[in-house]
């Protein structure tokens, strides 16, 4: 629960920074733009109004992150994505200033600023998105209204400039402009695609037991904290928890007699045959740790009998499960699986941990164990925990 929180936090603090820094560096472009252009409009006092109050909006943008980072009663009263969403207002109104003058039939034309006018649908998506994010966008009142006000105001504009690109054959602007919008979803697919490995090369990394290649206990763990969730769930179709403790039987003996070289590979071949008769049952396969392995999953009453009632799982509780692995010093000549099963009920479920209910198919591990090995004995369906023999 602490990571959780400790994750939203992270997520605000990223979020809150990336929309502070995108509206600083905007606001530090428009200062440059304004100073650049400043000399080149006052040569035409007809357009120089709109230059000159984007330069008061500029400055009452820079008074107001200032007082905004420096008051106390503004920082109480005013909260961050709150600010940020004012000096996003103040720089799309210093933008449509100051390239108002070169907007329309009668404007002065300067090619740098026909260049830039062309980047305006763009510039505005990019300085207009963050205030659209998530935790960002919940405002009420006067807040509410700015914020629809700026989006949907920048949409028009950049409509109408599109839309004068387009009639001015401006084939490579337009295309430009296609291309920054569509940027986005062509990111957003590769970061989709690279998180995905990332994902699936840190799960291999955590949960993945690097010899069999099969899950390891960690992820056993996980499972069980998985069903423990499920189990809280009462509409969930299901009546227990199958457990199947497993155990190479005399493996320590075959490690001695062939070396570990050899005792790894059996171990291979143990878990992917394991991890196969899991699948066929609907059941999970984990390394437990050294030779041991579970397999376990959630079962209806019916599904447990019918399980019991497959024909590997019969011929196991009979006395039979050999693998064709030979082992010269075990009595059966072959390589052998022992364990013990449980069918535990949902209130075991939610009273005990994984270490608990493991520990009750362990128990008739070992009865296998004393009775024969190569046998598998199955517990009856268990409302407590028996205290260990």
């Amino acid at each position: 629960m602490l990571q959780k929180k400790s994750d939203k936090i992270n997520d605000f603090i990223k979020q809150a920074a990336s929309i502070h820094v995108l509206n600083t560096v905007y606001f530090l472009g428009l200062v440059v733009v304004a100073l650049f252009s400043y000399p080149i409009i006052s040569s035409n006092q007809s357009n120089i109004l709109f230059p000159t109050v984007a330069g008061y909006v500029l400055l009452l943008t820079f008074l107001f992150k200032v007082a905004i980072q420096n008051i106390p009663y503004l920082l109480k009263q005013i909260e961050d994505h709150k600010a940020e969403l004012v000096v996003t207002t103040l720089n799309v109104v210093a933008t449509y200033l100051l390239l108002s003058p070169f907007v329309g039939e009668n404007s002065t034309q300067n090619d740098f600023f026909v260049f830039l006018q062309s980047f305006v649908p763009t510039l505005m998506f990019i300085l207009i998105t963050p205030i659209s994010w998530k935790n960002a966008n919940s405002y009420l009142g006067f807040y509410g209204f700015l914020q629809w006000a700026v989006i949907i105001g920048v949409i028009a504009w950049s409509g109408l400039i599109i839309i004068s690109l387009f009639e001015s054959n401006a084939w490579f602007s337009l295309a430009s402009n296609t291309i920054v919008l569509v940027s986005p979803f062509f990111l957003s697919m590769i970061r989709k695609k690279q998180m995905e490995r990332l994902r699936v090369s840190i799960y291999e990394e955590i949960y993945q037991d690097p010899l069999t290649e099969i899950p390891n206990r960690k992820c056993f763990y996980e499972h069980y904290d998985e069903v423990r969730e499920i189990n809280k769930k009462s509409s969930e179709n299901f009546d227990g928890y199958v457990v199947f403790f497993v155990d190479i039987d005399y493996f320590k003996l075959f490690n001695d007699s062939y070396g570990h070289k050899k005792g790894d590979e059996c171990l291979k071949e143990v878990a992917q045959y394991l991890k196969s008769l899991a699948q066929s049952l609907g059941l999970s396969c984990f390394r437990y740790g050294g030779e041991e392995f579970i397999l376990a999953g959630l079962k209806t009453n019916k599904e447990w009998e019918e399980l019991q009632n497959n024909e590997v799982i019969a011929n196991w509780t009979n006395g039979d499960m050999s693998l064709p692995i030979k082992h010269e010093r075990s009595p059966l000549g072959v390589v052998t699986l022992s364990a013990g099963a449980s069918f535990v009920v949902p209130s075991v479920i939610y009273e005990n941990n994984a270490g608990a209910v493991t520990k009750l198919a362990d128990q008739y591990l070992y009865k296998s164990k004393k009775s024969g090995r190569s046998k598998l004995t199955i517990a009856g369906t268990y409302s407590i925990l028996e205290p260990q023999a």
